[in-house]
């Protein structure tokens, strides 16, 4: 059995040598990983990058096997050029999202289009799909911004975590609250919501108690501002003229 491994371990190595395709050096390479053979990964993976220098497969193994060595610096040097890379295949997530839009699978394209943003923070054309797949839900334009009907436990998918989450990361803070809100109201139930919702409120007074001092307003003004945007989405939620 030894001699059999040897063997193979020593045909493996002659075929690394000889210049092999990117696919037959990912499929030895990455046996060697899962055999913890990290050391003869890193090694192989510095001669085969010499002639695959953008092959993602192979820098992801030697990253792999740095991560696993405890070689830091090596690793974020692949992570950077794996990244490098990567970014010119970021729109596949945007063109993904529109396709299953136009498909009307929402959900799925609003799932894409989290990831795209993620990786281009503040993109005009993500933005824009991103608002019309919030015109696209069920009484969007009809001057009614209520919840489903919570009995059945539906909820509009832009009223999600998801897309709180998402407008938080453009920046994008009172969008964030007002969708949270949306969220607690169909779905009282939902601690983690809540609690993700009063964080982002007390961050919104903490912001606008220091707009008002900078402002040289008192914090009751500004205590006053927020509660009045408060106020005007409890409106908007529940439809009153309270």
């Amino acid at each position: 059995m030894q001699d059999q491994e040897s063997r193979t371990g020593n045909l493996d190595e002659l075929i690394l040598r000889n210049g092999p395709s990117p696919a037959t050096a990912s499929i030895i390479v990455s046996e060697w990983c899962d055999q913890g053979r990290y050391d003869d990964v890193v090694n192989a993976c510095r001669g085969l990058l010499h002639l695959y220098p953008d092959d993602i497969g192979l820098r992801r193994l030697a990253c792999l096997a740095y991560s696993a060595l405890d070689r830091n610096r090596e690793t974020l040097a692949e992570t950077r050029a794996i990244m490098r890379n990567m970014d010119a295949f970021v729109d596949i997530f945007l063109l993904r999202a529109k396709a299953l839009k136009r498909l009307n699978r929402t959900g799925e394209a609003l799932e894409a289009l989290e990831v795209y943003l993620a990786l281009r923070r503040g993109d005009e054309n993500g933005l824009a799909l991103l608002e019309a797949l919030q015109a696209d839900m069920p009484g969007a334009g009809r001057g009614d911004s209520r919840p489903t009907d919570r009995t059945n436990g539906d909820m509009p998918p832009v009223a999600s975590a998801t897309i709180a989450e998402l407008y938080l990361s453009q920046g994008l803070i009172a969008e964030a609250v007002r969708t949270y809100r949306l969220v607690v109201a169909g779905d009282p139930g939902d601690e983690k919501s809540r609690r993700r919702l009063e964080e982002l409120e007390a961050e919104v007074l903490s912001i606008a108690g220091e707009e008002a001092v900078t402002a040289g307003c008192s914090a009751e003004t500004a205590y006053r501002a927020v509660l009045e945007q408060w106020r005007a989405g409890c409106r908007e939620i529940f439809g009153t003229t309270a």
